[in-house]
């Protein structure tokens, strides 16, 4: 039923349109998308380890809030790593599929823009 409608609704709306670019995708093109998502959750969920472990890193007086630090700039690098291989892969797929110029740009800002703002939102709880 659902691929019917689809089929219907696409006679009426011109072969090149961002319907035809959005909806009508391969199933590796939407594996690619929920991957990069599910990529940039694993991110969040370093930052959000790494926000723990600053909550309870105390002054240094003992070897455990060495410890604790150790772990927090480990968590912050890895996360930060993790995030910056993540949105490369990202503008490499949106430039393999077509987008150039203000298209990439907009969409890679905007990818960008949400990422750092899923990543504060962690820290400025």
């Amino acid at each position: 039923m659902f691929f019917q409608t689809l089929s219907l609704i696409k006679h009426f709306i011109p072969g090149d349109s961002m319907f035809n670019k959005i909806f009508l995708l391969t199933d590796d093109q939407i594996k690619d998308i929920f991957d990069n998502f599910r990529n940039l959750g694993i991110c969040s969920a370093i930052f959000a380890a790494a926000d723990w472990e600053l909550e309870h890193i105390i002054p240094m007086e003992s070897l455990t809030s060495i410890f604790n630090t150790f772990v927090f700039v480990f968590l912050i690098v890895t996360g930060l790593w993790l995030l910056f291989v993540t949105q490369l892969q990202a503008f490499r797929k949106l430039r393999s599929n077509g987008f150039i110029g203000i298209k990439l740009a907009l969409v890679s800002y905007t990818y960008s823009l949400l990422a750092a703002s899923l990543i504060a939102s962690i820290f400025l709880h």
